[in-house]
């Protein structure tokens, strides 16, 4: 009877070894933790982030600043400095690659990195050379172009130009996610990829996460999801979606600044200012108004805000502002500056 036990017990425990079953006392002790941030305040390590939009939004330009800003501790958007330096390899597949090295080299400029400076980062493109992740060749490529650079971010521009199955079915995207993930999870690495927007349709009540392309499970996989919108004279940046994002505060939206430095064209991409939308809510509050009138004139400036990140930032704003004495409450729920 003793030994039935025994073996029933070491069968159990040889159960949970294979499945790699986690008890709730180690699952809940702390040792668990989350991924360090890739970012000050923006996005963390060892995720799988989608970077959406309509063509010409500036989905590439994203992926680009964002792999400078990682090999050369350049803060991005001006707001974020990367937690360390890492290696980064892109895949791109979605322009000429003449178009892809004019725009590196402008944004290049933009952060003020010279020719000499650039033979030091550690920035692999890999650009229209046919890559398929879904081909059985591809792991073992990757496998072997990870032990010779110890990459840690792996960029795809765009997710439809590296894989070979129908977009639109769920089944068969969920093959392909899994294959990112599983790509996060063995090398260790992030992954960001850009995806298409779909076409809007009249009466079309999706959510933000779920207005990109092809099948649900895209977004629903990913960990990260950024939406770029076109605006006037910048790009919104809807944030959907971030696992793990408690204390983050991404920007709400950049301008892609063209200028020209020594006779050579440039670009950064610029976020918005705190101090801009201080600006807005200081003029709203001249007249006074109520808090729904006050949310609705910091979202015309800044759409990319959403509405309810727009109400935490008026609400802890109008209680600062009471209480150094520089606005009142005139009365329920209706603002004006003192």
């Amino acid at each position: 009877m003793t030994t039935n036990i025994l073996e029933v017990a070491a069968h159990e425990e040889w159960l949970r070894v294979q499945r790699h079953a986690i008890p709730l006392s180690k699952l809940t002790d702390g040792s668990i933790r989350p991924p360090e941030p890739l970012f000050e305040g923006l996005l963390l390590h060892e995720t799988l982030t989608m970077v959406s939009g309509e063509p010409y939004t500036g989905k590439t330009l994203f992926l680009i600043a964002t792999a400078l800003s990682l090999a050369s501790g350049k803060s991005l958007f001006g707001l974020y400095p990367p937690k360390e330096l890492r290696r980064v390899l892109f895949i791109g597949q979605d322009a000429p690659t003449w178009d892809y090295a004019g725009q590196a080299l402008k944004l290049a400029r933009g952060y003020g990195i010279t020719p000499d400076d650039l033979k030091h980062f550690e920035v692999d493109f890999i650009l229209n050379e046919g890559v398929v992740i879904t081909d059985a060749v591809f792991m073992e490529w990757l496998n072997q172009w990870y032990q010779a650079t110890r990459f840690e971010v792996l960029m795809l521009d765009t997710l439809l130009d590296v894989h070979s199955a129908e977009e639109n079915s769920n089944s068969q995207m969920r093959v392909v996610m899994k294959l990112l993930k599983t790509i996060r999870d063995t090398f260790g690495c992030a992954i960001l990829f850009s995806h298409h927007t779909a076409k809007p349709a009249i009466g079309d009540t999706r959510s933000a996460n779920y207005m990109s392309r092809g099948a649900t499970v895209i977004p629903g996989s990913s960990d990260f999801h950024f939406q770029l919108r076109a605006g006037k004279d910048h790009v919104d940046m809807l944030w959907p979606k971030g696992r793990g994002a408690s204390g983050m505060d991404p920007p709400t939206g950049f301008q892609i600044v063209e200028s020209t430095l020594d006779g050579l064209p440039s670009i950064q991409l610029v976020a918005p200012s705190e101090g801009a939308r201080e600006s807005v809510l200081n003029a709203a509050l001249v007249e006074g108004g109520t808090r729904a009138l006050l949310i609705a004139e910091v979202l015309k400036g800044e759409p990319g805000l959403g509405p309810q990140r727009a109400a935490k930032w008026i609400d802890n704003q109008l209680q600062a502002m009471k209480k150094s004495g520089s606005a009142i409450q005139e009365a329920r729920g209706r603002w004006k500056l003192s």
